[in-house]
């Protein structure tokens, strides 16, 4: 069972690269089993906000206000979602970008 839920956090978090990609954003994300999170962060704290952490933060608040809940720079799968939901958080992360766009938040490519 945890070998399928890794795997299934697996292919949403290559998809969502996938989609961060072709959008050319300055976003990825990676696993570890089925916790995923920003693979690109500031390690300085010291230093201004990265463009990744940025548009990362953009998108929090977004999918907070869809319903999609996030801890900290990520979050992780359980055994009770179903692909059902994971498609939901694909396509609440893909209208998310589309809404940030439009209201002049994220750069057109």
């Amino acid at each position: 069972m945890q070998e399928q839920l890794n795997r299934r956090t697996s292919q949403l978090v290559e998809k969502l690269n996938s989609f961060f990609e072709q959008e050319q954003l300055p976003l990825r994300l990676s696993n570890f089993g089925s916790i995923f999170g920003t693979a690109s962060a500031n390690d300085n704290d010291t230093e201004a906000p990265s463009e990744a952490s940025l548009v990362f933060d953009l998108l929090y608040y977004h999918l907070l206000n869809q319903g999609i809940m996030l801890r900290g720079s990520g979050g992780f799968l359980s055994t009770a979602h179903t692909n059902e939901d994971i498609e939901r958080i694909i396509l609440a992360v893909q209208d998310s970008v589309t809404e940030l766009r439009i209201a002049g938040f994220l750069p057109r490519y």
